[in-house]
């Protein structure tokens, strides 16, 4: 994986960091109050190095860049009682449009992907919501 993104612009070249793309996507996760938690693909929260800001939940972001577009694909833990659906459907919107702003065009596609819900335990789950560029 590369550390940059590169984009080309009307404007010129654009050069999107996979840091600058992570904290997006933990931003969108931390305006949920507690009820969502990124994880890695077999359900594990990241480690005491994401507590330190060292890129653990960025690792956990499958970004692909193509000619078309950007490609994300984020995996989850949502507590127990949360709304799936609305929580993954704000997350989608807040990531697309702060991607349109970074980019100047929303994501190709941004798959969540709900690898479990927590309550006292992790009930493993394999749930994917697919949201596409001008697919509303």
């Amino acid at each position: 994986m590369t550390d940059t993104i590169r984009k080309d612009s009307p404007l010129g070249e654009i050069n999107i960091s996979r840091e600058a793309i992570g904290q997006i996507v933990q931003a969108a996760a931390a305006a949920h109050d507690g009820k969502v938690y990124l994880a890695n693909r077999r359900g594990r929260t990241p480690g005491a190095a994401a507590a330190f800001g060292v890129g653990d939940d960025i690792d956990n972001i499958d970004i692909e860049v193509t000619g078309e577009g950007v490609t994300l694909t984020v995996y989850l833990i949502v507590r127990f009682g949360a709304s799936i659906r609305e929580v993954t459907t704000a997350m989608q919107k807040q990531i697309a449009e702060q991607m349109e702003i970074l980019t100047g065009e929303p994501p190709l596609r941004i798959t969540l992907v709900v690898v479990g819900t927590l309550s006292r335990q992790i009930a493993r789950r394999h749930i994917e919501v697919v949201w596409e560029r001008g697919a509303q």
